[in-house]
């Protein structure tokens, strides 16, 4: 992801705050934390609809106290995580609704177009 921001820097995808550019770099590099999973319930394993409401629940903690996964600005972080919450809540049904901030994050991140033709594409639409 970060050759893409290096490649192509403009709009930039990493903030220029060193605190935010690392919230950023640890989301992204915990991101299996959160697709293991995903995964996991799509396999229909045992426990797993339990461990990915825990990580939606890890997300919403973060959500709640900062509009975007890597602080003030969409970035990066935001692009690692939005398409398995998308498949998540279109393609297996999982309710999101237990997750206010996070689906406030939703709202927002749809408001962007290549979110919103990402939602299309995940709807099957």
């Amino acid at each position: 992801m970060e050759y893409l921001e290096e490649r192509y820097p403009e709009p930039p995808l990493l903030a220029a705050d060193p605190a935010d550019r690392a919230l950023a770099r640890l989301w992204i590099f915990r991101a299996d934390d959160f697709t293991a999973p995903y995964y996991a319930l799509r396999r229909g394993e045992d426990g797993a609809e339990d461990a990915f409401a825990r990580a939606l629940e890890r997300l919403e903690a973060a959500l709640a106290g900062r509009p975007w996964l890597g602080g003030r600005d969409y970035g990066l972080a935001d692009i690692a995580y939005v398409p398995w919450v998308l498949r998540a809540r279109s393609r297996m049904g999982f309710d999101l609704e237990p997750y206010p901030a996070l689906n406030e994050w939703l709202v927002r991140l749809l408001d962007r177009p290549a979110v919103a033709e990402e939602e299309h594409v995940v709807a099957g639409l």
